[in-house]
């Protein structure tokens, strides 16, 4: 374990002289699929979870950083940054887009998360936050954790592993003070959770180490945090008391049932330059209508504001009423929307290891099925892949039929008559006396 984001370096990298050029690129991994840049990418969220999972010697971890998830676009000399949410701060981040530039990448996406270290080394969520307000992000380094796309090739379907050792073979040559490596540790869940509670870091990410990349929250990227801690909604403020300037506590809250329910009050974490400044936010969106969903244990006076605000907020536990306890305050997110915000619950990590799906062989990938489009037969199977755990769960057991499109979808479509069991695995027929009149009906089963 790094005793310091400072000191955290790609490996192998700094051995590297600066002024060398960028060797060619490690070779593509097994599994990587030619495909064309594609203009958006959502990235993989991990599942928040209440201890390391039973299966120890399938996962892998690396440092939670305390920042900003930051996705990074390269084609060809144009570089692109992205939120999470797709909104581009390219114009934020000019240091970070400079560097990048620099550093002689083939067209493709990185996904990594930005951070501001403080004089220890450790990320510092205020001090990123400070610097995007003041807009000088010059001191902000961005740790790379994984590549998507590269050089032509779609990656997603690669072991997270692979993937792992082709983006660290990247930085071999290529040094930068700005944009590092992240390292893999391959230790006990453990002992890596005890080093970074130690050193005040958030927390660890675990990743199963067969693991494809998928552009939704995850059971194979895991959460293991060191205390509690979350995005609110803040739908008010209190007065301040005594010498204290700007605001006394941030009325804080989650949409359950699209309704913002009441959490508590923030009252601890603030610097008296973060109250000035907050408190001047506040007031650019206060309103008179209360924000919140009916609950007697809301302050009285309170000032009400536009839950348009989203906090990063530590909390000691919650109650069985639904309210944090012990709160405070680290900062505003400016890279998540108010309306995304729910109780984020964890789950148990003791669920058994899902059983490996293999990739089918498939003919003629590179036809195009839709001519309006462009798109191909293997696309139309890569995407199948990543919503088939989103879809199986809701077609199982159900009825279906299936259409046949030989020629693609502007040419003959005809329903398929009979069921070749050996190619068709999952898929039962039903009796055809349920529907006389129907063509062929399957059954799906998961």
């Amino acid at each position: 374990m790094p005793g310091s984001l400072k000191s955290a370096k790609p490996a192998r990298s700094v051995a590297a002289p600066r002024k060398k050029r960028p060797s060619p690129s490690p070779d593509l991994p097994e599994n990587a699929l030619k495909a064309d840049l594609p203009p958006i990418l959502t990235p993989e969220l991990a599942t928040l979870v209440d201890g390391p999972p039973n299966d120890a010697d399938e996962w892998a971890y690396e440092i939670k950083f305390d920042g900003y998830r930051i996705l990074a676009r390269i084609e060809e000399k144009r570089i692109q940054l992205f939120t999470r949410n797709g909104n581009d701060w390219t114009h934020k981040l000019p240091h970070v887009e400079k560097a990048i530039a620099a550093m002689g990448f083939q067209s493709g996406w990185l996904d990594g998360e930005v951070v501001v270290p403080n004089d220890v080394g450790v990320p510092d969520f205020q001090a990123l936050q400070n610097a995007f307000d003041s807009s000088r992000t010059g001191n902000i380094i961005y740790f790379v954790f994984d590549v998507p796309f590269y050089a032509g090739f779609d990656l997603r379907t690669v072991p997270l592993t692979a993937r792992g050792e082709f983006l660290k073979g990247l930085f071999e040559t290529r040094a930068s003070k700005t944009v590092h490596f992240s390292e893999t540790f391959d230790v006990p869940a453990k002992d890596i959770i005890a080093s970074a509670c130690r050193m005040g870091l958030e927390g660890v990410i675990g990743k199963r180490k067969s693991s494809t990349y998928v552009s939704r929250r995850s059971p194979d990227w895991i959460k293991l945090k060191c205390s509690q801690r979350q995005e609110f909604v803040v739908g008010g403020y209190t007065d301040p008391k005594g010498s204290r300037t700007g605001f006394g506590a941030l009325l804080v809250g989650f949409y359950e049932d699209k309704k913002l329910r009441y959490a508590g009050n923030v009252g601890t974490g603030y610097s008296d330059k973060t109250l000035r400044d907050l408190k001047a936010k506040l007031e650019k969106i206060e309103t008179i209508e209360n924000p919140f969903a009916k609950t007697p244990d809301i302050p009285r006076n309170a000032h009400w504001v536009k839950p348009t605000l989203v906090a990063e907020v530590s909390f000691s536990e919650w109650t069985r009423d639904g309210h944090i306890r012990h709160p405070s305050f680290q900062g505003l997110r400016i890279d998540k929307k108010a309306e995304s915000i729910t109780r984020e619950k964890p789950v148990h990590s003791s669920a058994p290891k899902p059983a490996p799906v293999a990739m089918p062989k498939v003919s003629n990938p590179d036809r195009v099925i839709d001519p309006s489009t462009g798109f191909t037969k293997i696309e139309l199977v890569r995407y199948y892949s990543i919503v088939a755990p989103l879809m199986l769960e809701h077609l199982a057991g159900r009825p279906v039929s299936l259409v046949r499109a030989p020629e693609g979808i502007t040419g003959e479509l005809f329903f398929q008559k009979h069921l070749e069991n050996a190619r068709m695995p999952g898929v039962t027929q039903l009796d055809p006396a349920l529907h006389p009149d129907h063509p062929r009906i399957w059954k799906s089963r998961r």
